[in-house]
């Protein structure tokens, strides 16, 4: 084994440590933003279901009143 190798070992370990660290803080970021993204599609899906029902409300209670 010649210096060069010995001498770039552990250089490569602390590489290769830093981008798993790094890979896994990525793929924990991305399930972060996939669960924050899944949240806000059922928040508005949600908000349109509400708008919805109180629109047929308002409707109902129009031709409740024009009656």
């Amino acid at each position: 084994m010649s210096h060069a190798t010995v001498a770039l070992t552990p250089a490569t370990s602390a590489l290769m440590s830093s981008i798993g660290t790094a890979a896994a803080a990525s793929a924990g970021g991305l399930l972060l933003a996939a669960g924050a993204i899944a949240a806000a599609k059922r928040l508005r899906c949600e908000y349109e279901s509400a708008k919805i029902e109180f629109d047929e409300r308002c409707k109902q209670d129009e031709i409740a009143f024009q009656q």
